[in-house]
């Protein structure tokens, strides 16, 4: 792994849409990935002349230069100390895939960058391969529960029901409804 210091506004790894060519572990500092712009893989394919589309972010450099928060990007997710998560770009760097967010630094920190070669020659150590497997499957599920829809939005609290009440409204509707209906019957 390569040591990356960076600073406040810096970016680390790929911009959004660009492909991912490594992976980082923050463990200093904080940094937050933000998106400009919502896009399926599909989506995100390289024009006629090779490249990106006009969603791609650019800006800064990988290892930690330039960079910044355009303007109506969405947070995705603070990384870092004190965070839930202090890594990215972990699922996309095997294969390469898209970013589907940029990264910027919040504070100073350092990370540590592994290439995507050398996570792939990582598998060829059964130890480490189901290590990195099990945290694959880790990052799954901790995306996958990030982006479910909160059911508890459309949920409402229980009401309490006064039984007595009800009954007597329901009995008083049908015998209303039973008068109105021989009063309509008897005109008909």
């Amino acid at each position: 792994m390569t040591k990356v210091p960076f600073s406040i506004g810096n970016r680390l790894g790929a911009a959004e849409g660009e492909p991912t060519t490594a992976l980082f572990v923050v463990t200093h500092g904080v940094v937050e990935r933000h998106q400009l712009v919502k896009f399926l893989e599909n989506d995100a394919s390289p024009d006629r002349n090779g490249t990106s589309d006009s969603r791609t972010r650019g800006g800064g450099h990988e290892d930690g230069g330039g960079g910044g928060v355009e303007e109506g990007a969405d947070v995705v997710e603070r990384v870092g100390e004190g965070e839930k998560l202090v890594a990215f770009g972990a699922m996309s760097c095997l294969e390469g895939k898209r970013s589907f967010a940029t990264t910027t630094a919040l504070s100073d920190g350092v990370a540590w960058r592994l290439e995507s070669t050398a996570l792939k020659a990582c598998f060829n150590d059964p130890p480490v391969a189901r290590a990195i497997a099990e945290g694959l499957c880790d990052e799954v599920f901790r995306m996958s529960e990030v982006y479910r829809l909160p059911l508890s939005l459309f949920e409402q609290p229980p009401q309490v029901v006064n039984v007595a009440a009800v009954s007597v409204a329901a009995a008083f509707e049908a015998y209303y409804r039973a008068a109105m209906n021989s009063f309509l019957n008897a005109r008909l």
